[in-house]
């Protein structure tokens, strides 16, 4: 009702009104010589006087605010605020996003809502939006949370493993009922900050549908959201100690396409963690798609853009690592070269073998160059680029490109990278090289 009456006035307040409509009147009169349009004017005057008395008298004005002892102190990473709004009050978001915060209204006048707090004191400014998307008003408040657990967001909380296409059961899976690759489906979920995190109140709200329960995440502890928790525990018992209170599989629908689709994450207050989409073809990796790896995301504490394709790679173990990691850091001297072959230890770990298989060519047609070698999908921890020179002196990227990239299913993939914008012609010398850098996995 209190939406249906907002409507009702941001219709009077935009269009149904004298200063709106004139214009239409004067130029419809100009083509009806017989004046019909001023009567009719005066008559949607009427109607909307009439109208606006209803609402003032069913529900009286009032200004939108902020009803919650100012400052208000709390022991947790989520503030619950209370407020007034009126009803030309469509939305309330957090001064400067685009996004509507999820409200609760108590009654017609009287909102609820749920904000993220970091550790420490909290300046939260809110802004009452109307029905046109014009902002009102605005009103703060200061919250301090005297805890030290920090809300999710997107500086902290990862999607780090997707099995969207698991391999089909076994003889023994089906014996036990599960007769669907798709029971094996799970998405898992990583804190990659310093502190705790608060998950409750985060949602995945495209791709599946999943509420999580009130919980915390160490640093780097990970969790794992199962479609079907019975057959998540039937072929990875193993992790059961990593998987969340609950399933996704409730619903025929809700389930991870094969083919790929978009996944968005949200916080307790509505927003926007992580939202990408993962495909099951080139630049993605293909062999997740139902091939036993599953997708995982690279160097994850690095805060990867998760909707690029590079930052993504096949698991190295059938079935995926859901609760762990199929990680192999380098440690130990880059330079050391134990088996005495002049490899660096760090590019043998980097490309997972003592022998590299790197190759260049040069399309006489074109004059192009590519570049073709194995990397250890493992090697999280290596940053793989590809530099040209004409003087071994001074290297730039070259705008190098990937032209593809298959699982070897050994744990390396080998990879075909071109330089597009440098025509390797006669009289003119260029070098091209693979650099590799460490960083945090």
């Amino acid at each position: 009702r209190r939406i249906y009456l907002g409507h009702l006035h941001d219709i009077i307040s935009t269009t149904w009104n004298q200063g709106y409509l004139s214009p239409w009147r004067s130029h419809f009169n100009s083509l009806d010589p017989a004046g019909y349009w001023n009567s009719t004017l005066s008559y949607m005057n009427s109607r909307a006087g009439n109208v606006l008395s209803q609402i003032n008298s069913s529900l009286p004005p009032i200004t939108f605010s902020i009803t919650t002892s100012n400052p208000l102190t709390i022991n947790g990473s989520a503030a619950t605020i209370s407020g007034n709004g009126w009803v030309d009050v469509r939305s309330i978001r957090l001064a400067g996003s685009s996004t509507p915060l999820a409200v609760n209204w108590t009654d017609e006048n009287s909102w609820q809502l749920t904000i993220p707090t970091q550790p420490g004191q909290n300046a939260i400014s809110l802004q009452a939006v109307d029905f046109s998307g014009q902002i009102l008003t605005t009103d703060s408040i200061v919250v301090n949370n005297t805890s030290t657990i920090e809300p999710a967001g997107p500086a902290n909380l990862a999607v780090t493993e997707l099995m969207y296409n698991a391999s089909d059961p076994t003889p023994a899976e089906v014996a036990a009922g599960f007769l669907e690759e798709s029971v094996f489906e799970y998405i898992e979920v990583t804190n990659i900050g310093d502190s705790s995190i608060d998950l409750t109140g985060v949602h995945f709200v495209e791709g599946i549908t999943f509420a999580f329960p009130s919980m915390t995440l160490a640093p780097l502890e990970r969790t794992v959201i199962p479609r079907n928790r019975d057959a998540f525990l039937a072929r990875y018992p193993q992790s059961a100690a990593s998987l969340v209170a609950g399933e996704y599989g409730i619903g025929e629908g809700n389930r991870l396409s094969d083919s790929g689709e978009e996944i968005l994450l949200t916080g307790a207050g509505g927003q926007e963690i992580r939202r990408f989409t993962y495909l099951d073809e080139f630049p993605w990796p293909a062999s997740p798609d139902g091939l036993g790896p599953s997708l995982v995301l690279i160097a994850p504490r690095s805060n990867p853009d998760h909707a690029v394709a590079l930052n993504w790679r096949p698991g190295t173990s059938v079935g995926g690592t859901p609760g762990g990691s199929d990680t192999v850091d380098f440690v130990g001297d880059p330079d050391a070269d134990p088996d005495g072959n002049g490899l660096g230890a760090l590019l043998e770990h980097a490309l997972g073998s003592s022998l590299p298989p790197m190759v260049m060519q040069v399309d006489p047609a074109t004059g192009t160059a590519t570049m073709s070698f194995t990397r250890n999908l493992s090697a999280d921890n290596i940053a793989f680029r590809i530099e040209v020179s004409t003087d071994l002196l001074v290297w730039n990227p070259g705008g190098a490109e990937r032209l593809s990239s298959s699982d070897n299913g050994d744990g390396t993939a080998t990879e075909s990278w071109i330089i597009p914008d440098i025509q390797f012609g006669a009289g003119q010398a260029w070098f091209m090289r693979l650099r590799l850098d460490q960083r945090v996995p």
